[in-house]
């Protein structure tokens, strides 16, 4: 009888149901940062585009109404970003790109047709990066680069065209 009790256990488990396979391993799309900087210039489904993938990278969390932010870091293939805002309301996103590695503020500029704005310093002499603006399609794309490291994009600003601009 004891020997039917230990058996008991063993015969159970091997009439339990295995549980099911992973998934087949899919490969993953990843957006770049040149898709953040060029989707925006399509108009308002490219802002909203740049905002789904925001929200999907970063798994924003709500800050105040239709506000959301999101904290890195977040590896994409050419580049890694370090934050991410958005306001629904004021159609407002700011994101943050890593300095390592290095997206270049040459490649951004010749893929949105951005030019360079003056301004390498502040009113007190501090090197504040330098500032790229590019615009299509009632949106506006403006990107900062790094203080010292002025071929590196820092800072994506996305918005609406504003009528004053």
């Amino acid at each position: 009888m004891f020997a039917a009790v230990a058996v008991s256990p063993a015969c159970r488990a091997q009439t339990q149901p295995k549980p099911a396979a992973p998934p087949a391993h899919s490969v993953k799309q990843y957006t770049n940062i040149a898709a953040l900087l060029t989707w925006p210039l399509q108009g308002h489904s490219g802002f909203d585009r740049v905002a789904a993938e925001l929200h999907r990278l970063f798994a924003m969390e709500p800050m105040r109404q239709q506000q959301f932010s999101g904290d890195g870091p977040v590896r994409l293939e050419d580049g890694v970003l370090s934050f991410a805002y958005l306001s629904v309301t004021t159609q407002k996103m700011d994101i943050g790109v890593e300095l390592d590695p290095c997206y270049p503020a040459k490649r951004a500029a010749e893929l949105t047709g951005a030019a360079i704005e003056p301004g390498y310093f502040s009113l007190h002499g501090i090197d504040i990066g330098t500032g790229y603006k590019a615009s299509a399609n009632g949106m506006m794309v403006r990107f900062d680069t790094h203080p010292g490291a002025h071929g590196c994009v820092k800072t994506i600003h996305i918005h609406p065209v504003r009528a004053t601009q």
